[in-house]
């Protein structure tokens, strides 16, 4: 049985190796990155976001992101498309994860969710990126999640080619509280993403979600853009 498990083992890694989360390279399968890659990933310094709130008019109450949305880490969140992506995904969360534990707010968090994704996007996508980063934070922080709170808009909008401010008029039209959904009176919630740019997103996922009861809203995702605007 030992030889025919190690056989079939053998089978598995050549058919569906493991690969490194940010440049695809075939790794270990205990693994989810390669040595290279890991010594390039820079992680922001704890605490330098947590609990800061720099968008004027935003109901969140603070945020986390672990890295800047550039060079290796760019390139491995673009592969979350591809299923070797998701080693980019875990590898990040496990840092964002501690990032939280360390701010000594993860014990009073009441509940994990995210930004949610489009019926027709998650067709086309196949599954939801922020969903996959709650899921993860849920299981590392022991936290329960609830992906049934907010919801999206099937209409597409082209958000990249937006202006910042653009991009926040169109996150308040685009997402909506689903109704008959339990109160969140009093709790804390946690609203992941796998990127942040603007924060116009979050911003308007928060304020749905304080319009549902909860009396904070923290964000966190896996990176962002290093200058995020005021409106």
């Amino acid at each position: 049985m030992v030889r025919l498990s190690s056989f079939m083992g053998a089978i598995r890694d050549f058919v569906y190796p493991n690969r490194c989360g940010f440049c695809g390279r075939v790794i270990e399968r205990r693994k989810l990155v390669c040595y290279d890659c890991a010594n390039k990933i820079s992680f922001l310094p704890l605490g330098a976001e947590a609990g800061s709130n720099n968008w004027h008019n935003s109901d969140l109450d603070g945020f986390f992101v672990s890295c800047e949305y550039s060079g290796i880490v760019r390139n491995g969140l673009l592969r979350l498309k591809r299923s070797y992506g998701f080693n980019a995904a875990e590898y990040i969360c496990l840092e964002l994860a501690d990032r939280i534990e360390a701010s000594g707010l993860s014990g009073q968090i009441d509940l994990v969710t995210c930004v949610p994704m489009s019926r027709s996007r998650r067709r086309q996508n196949g599954y939801n990126h922020a969903e996959t980063v709650a899921k993860i934070l849920s299981r590392e922080l022991g936290i329960p999640y609830d992906f049934s709170l907010i919801g999206r808009k099937n209409k597409s909008y082209y958000q990249h080619e937006q202006t910042a401010k653009a991009r926040w008029e169109l996150a308040r039209r685009m997402y909506y509280a689903k109704c008959g959904k339990r109160s969140l009176n009093g709790r804390t919630v946690l609203l992941c993403d796998d990127i942040i740019t603007t924060g116009s997103t979050v911003s308007s996922c928060a304020s749905l979600l304080k319009g549902m009861g909860a009396s904070r809203v923290y964000a966190a995702a896996l990176a962002g853009s290093v200058d995020i605007p005021e409106y």
